[in-house]
């Protein structure tokens, strides 16, 4: 049997056990011995690029359910969906901390191996990779299951605990908010060292992507000049949009998989079949936010039956499948966002106005000048909506840091027949709970 295969048995036997965290298994198993058995570990794109967690885009106000779809769903989908503390999320954890594994074997074996078929440059991106890919899974937990971060406020407020190693002896511990970002933040500084500044394989990660990363990463702790230094960094590297005039509106999948906006690759768990076109409506007070010559009205949309959904996946593949990796557009905004917040308003304009004028039927877009700071970021976060909306890991993200930052209560609100659920995110920014097993020690 080939090392990979061992170690896949091996991390099915630690993750399905509901005390995995506190098992001190002793398991024998081939240690990794080159290069190439490193990359065999993140060649799996199924396990490695997809999984990443869909409990924030299930909270996400992008879409909504109707009450017979609401009702047809799982117990724990709709308990996820009106934002139940009672909520399951064992399956989102279980998936998370197998990869985290893996990426932990990686990097506690990538100075040890032997080059095998490769070269210390392979090494490096190696590193890099599994660096970047431990950082993002991380940081979609602490999307999730860490209080939003509020500097010089809850560093030191109990979160997620953090495992380092592929030692399933490890003793855990329950780290801090300020040490769970610092710990995203190191993991995003190596790869960005050490990853290459392309790589043709899209569900590889590159530099690009560390920094599009890091620019996300920053923009939401609220640090605007590092999130725009990262986002304008990457902007240098001659970032592609593509011009939606030349898509077909009519297409039910107008978007290829791996087109040439895609920064990074990656999807997001499907595990509550939430998602799916048939499942998921789109409110129409998102779409009244597109205007005519808006090709992402038509692109992103399609009318059905008596409702609206969405087609606009960019896994060019199964529109009930979110992406969620890393695009182009994302990357305009941020830098947009980040410039603004600096004090930087035409800069930011400028680069929005890149973006919008892609998007637009050609010829028809005026761009945006002389906006003060509040109307220029209201523009900002409605254009991140109507770009963003069904790409996961970003709008929870949003709308926790929107929550943080507003004197007034935040609440969103769901209608399911004559039942109406509520959350107000800016006193509960993070309502679902780790597995019990797991997180039981954790003061809040």
């Amino acid at each position: 049997m080939m090392m990979k295969n061992l170690i896949y048995i091996i991390v099915l036997f630690l993750f399905s056990c509901n005390d995995f965290l506190d098992e001190k298994a002793d398991i024998s198993w081939k240690e990794p011995e080159t290069l190439d058995d490193l990359q065999a570990l993140l060649n799996d794109e199924s396990n490695i690029n997809g999984y990443l967690p869909s409990i924030g885009d299930i909270a996400s106000d992008y879409y909504y359910l109707s009450e017979q779809n609401f009702n047809s769903r799982s117990e724990n989908a709709r308990l996820l969906y009106s934002w139940n503390e009672d909520a399951l999320t064992n399956n989102t954890w279980t998936f998370s901390m197998s990869q985290i594994f893996y990426f932990n074997l990686v990097l506690d074996n990538i100075d040890k191996v032997s080059l095998g078929s490769m070269s210390e440059n392979d090494r490096r991106r190696i590193k890099g990779n599994a660096a970047f890919l431990r950082a993002m899974t991380y940081f979609q937990l602490a999307i999730v299951f860490s209080p939003q971060f509020k500097k010089g406020m809850n560093e030191s407020e109990a979160t997620i605990p953090i495992k380092k190693t592929p030692d399933i002896g490890e003793d855990i511990v329950f780290s801090t908010v300020g040490d769970l970002y610092s710990f995203i933040e190191s993991d995003l500084q190596t790869a960005v060292e050490l990853l290459p500044q392309r790589q043709e394989i899209r569900t590889r990660p590159s530099r690009l992507a560390a920094m599009t990363l890091f620019s996300r990463f920053y923009l939401s702790l609220g640090d605007w000049e590092k999130a725009s230094f990262y986002a304008g960094e990457a902007l240098k590297d001659d970032v592609v949009l593509l011009d939606f005039n030349d898509l077909s509106p009519n297409s039910q999948i107008p978007f290829e998989r791996f087109n040439a906006e895609t920064i990074f690759y990656s999807t997001v768990s499907g595990n509550e079949s939430i998602f799916s076109p048939s499942v998921a409506n789109v409110p129409e007070e998102l779409v009244d936010l597109y205007e005519e010559d808006d090709l992402r009205k038509f692109l992103f949309f399609t009318d059905s039956g008596d409702k609206l959904t969405f087609k606009g996946s960019y896994t060019g593949t199964n529109n009930a499948t979110l992406f969620g990796g890393l695009t182009s557009g994302e990357l305009f905004l941020n830098c947009s966002e980040s410039l603004v917040r600096s004090g930087k308003i035409n800069e930011g304009l400028d680069v929005l106005n890149g973006l919008l004028e892609k998007r637009y039927t050609e010829n028809s877009f005026t761009g945006y000048f002389g906006l003060n700071e509040i109307d220029a970021l209201t523009l900002i976060k409605r254009e991140r909506l109507k770009e963003l909306c069904f790409k996961g890991g970003i709008r929870w993200m949003d709308l926790k840091r929107y929550a943080a930052e507003s004197d007034d209560p935040f609440i969103i609100t769901r209608q399911v027949g004559e039942k109406n659920y509520q959350i107000d995110l800016q006193k509960n920014d993070s309502p679902f709970k780790l597995p019990v097993e797991v997180g039981k020690e954790i003061t809040r």
